[in-house]
């Protein structure tokens, strides 16, 4: 009985040293004093506060890091590719990629090829790991080439690539030299403010002219992702040029277009701003801006 007065007494007495107001009913809560409270404790309390802020600010970068511009390029060749089945499809840098497999799927023999491995496989898709400019593929094999976000990448330092000048100019030709006449090129790249460094181009419009030189442009979309890094809409070309680079959550504007491979028939190629394809070659053989540097960061 002694021992049990003295545990209740010491209870109360431990209270008030730990800043706890001791319940006078069973309905009142225990209310911590943080103002009281030894400094150690006080210290502990605002480490835990801190500790419990992490969860949430790791999700919010997890958003950031997830809604990239996959989630408007992969609907885009989707799109334009409605019925691929009997198709021959080369999808130039697959590395990370479903988009094969949906293909191989719904019937496309497709070709994939890429500096990295790739770990899924289907019976209609075939795999080569290396350089596109290596495999020699015969001229006018493919009745589509899919290039989603790779050409920026050509002739860098990224994935460990070789460098060399304009490997992106170099990529479309070589795209274009597999195709057959009438196929098409689906290709999205960063669009915005010019710039560049060891990873990877971000095309303006007078780059992009210059890019797809020697292809008849039948569409051509522009998207920017929202000011949160949240989501991305679709925009005009006017409003996708203020789009810049953040080394956080990468890419802000993406340029998504279908170019078809004319026929030596049709005269005049025409982009959809009326300029002649031998004006876009003469852009891409000498009047190419000089490439301007931006901070560096990974995609």
């Amino acid at each position: 009985m002694v021992l049990g007065v003295w545990g209740v007494t010491g209870l109360r007495r431990a209270s008030v040293w730990y800043s706890f107001k001791f319940p006078t009913n069973i309905k009142q809560p225990f209310v911590l004093r943080a103002s009281r409270a030894p400094w150690p404790y006080r210290f502990l309390l605002a480490a835990m506060k801190v500790i419990a802020e992490i969860p949430r600010k790791l999700f919010r970068l997890q958003l950031h890091v997830d809604c990239n511009e996959r989630i408007v390029e992969v609907p885009f060749v989707l799109q334009h590719l409605i019925s691929p089945a009997g198709m021959r499809i080369l999808d130039f840098g697959c590395a990370e990629s479903v988009l094969p497999i949906f293909l191989a799927t719904q019937g496309a023999e497709v070709v994939g090829v890429d500096l990295r491995d790739y770990e899924f496989e289907h019976p209609n898709f075939s795999f080569h790991k290396g350089d596109l400019f290596d495999r020699g593929y015969p001229p006018e094999s493919f009745d589509a080439v899919v290039a989603v976000s790779v050409v920026e990448h050509c002739g860098l330092k990224a994935y460990g690539s070789r460098t060399f000048e304009r490997g992106d100019v170099r990529a479309m030709e070589e795209c274009k030299r597999v195709l057959k006449i009438g196929g098409v090129v689906i290709l999205t790249v960063p669009f915005g403010k010019h710039c560049m460094n060891d990873e990877l181009r971000i095309y303006d419009s007078h780059e992009l002219n210059g890019l797809t030189a020697g292809f008849r442009i039948l569409k051509r979309q522009f998207y920017r992702k929202s000011a949160g890094g949240t989501y991305w809409f679709q925009c005009s070309e006017e409003e996708a040029a203020g789009a810049g680079w953040n080394p956080v959550t990468g890419v802000q504007g993406v340029a998504l277009m279908l170019c078809k491979k004319p026929s030596e028939g049709d005269g005049a190629t025409l982009d959809q701003d009326g300029a002649e394809a031998d004006e876009a070659e003469a852009r891409v053989a000498g009047a190419l801006r000089p490439n301007v540097e931006c901070s560096r960061g990974k995609k």
